[in-house]
């Protein structure tokens, strides 16, 4: 839980605030007999067959140098996209939830493997919009197929390049759910984000997430395995 003065307009004193009436709330599948007796007989024969997606997300420290690497772990699963986001320390009076810095950014690229996701490295300078935000539309399936506009007042060119901004990354080759595009690396699967700066950066928090394509098997005994479809879909 954040700290009142993070998440409480205040002016004066330090205040507090209570959060009641927490409530958990979860929609349940009730099967149908049939349906119920047909899913136990794939666990039986050979197991049954579960995809679903799933999100790696991990902290890191901006330092005030111009470039950085980040090396964000080894992904367990098929990459989809990739969203990350700077936050500056809490201030007074402000939600820093709210804020995303570009912090000077300038470029950035991220890496899987042995392989970079992008032809070259993005450009985001204050100056340089199109190629980031075109960039993080793609990671998001958003196209010209889309109704989807930026002219929302909490989207002008002005707010994305100062509290709004997000870096996003498509690994996805295709739009669509039904085809198996996401991908992964043959050997490491490690994910890495190169940064630089035009100028030193504020010291802030990085925080990445990364959406991805998984398949579970369930056997019987309620024992499961993650095949993390190996062998299968696009391998780099």
């Amino acid at each position: 839980m954040n700290t009142a003065s993070d998440v409480v307009l205040e002016q004066g004193t330090t205040g507090v605030y209570t959060i009641t009436n927490l409530a958990y709330v979860v929609d349940m599948v009730k099967l149908k007999p049939e349906v119920e007796t047909m899913i136990l007989q794939q666990v039986q024969q050979g197991g049954l067959v579960v995809d679903y997606t799933s999100h790696h997300t991990v902290k890191g420290t901006i330092a005030t140098t111009t470039s950085q690497r980040f090396d964000l772990g080894t992904i367990n699963g098929r990459v989809k996209n990739c969203q990350a986001v700077q936050i500056a320390s809490a201030a007074a009076n402000v939600d820093q939830n709210d804020s995303f810095a570009r912090n000077n950014l300038s470029n950035y690229r991220f890496k899987l493997g042995s392989r970079y996701l992008s032809e070259s490295q993005i450009e985001c300078g204050a100056d340089k919009q199109s190629e980031y935000v075109m960039e993080w539309m793609k990671s998001q399936n958003l196209n010209c197929e889309n109704t989807f506009q930026l002219g929302s007042e909490n989207l002008t060119p002005a707010l994305l390049n100062s509290t709004k901004f997000v870096i996003g990354q498509q690994a996805d080759r295709s739009n669509s759910n039904s085809v198996l595009s996401s991908l992964k690396d043959k050997d490491h699967n490690r994910l890495e984000l190169e940064l630089n700066y035009s100028s030193a950066p504020a010291a802030s928090t990085l925080y990445l997430f990364v959406q991805t394509d998984k398949r579970m098997i369930i056997f019987p005994g309620k024992q499961h395995q993650d095949n993390d479809f190996q062998g299968q879909g696009t391998q780099m």
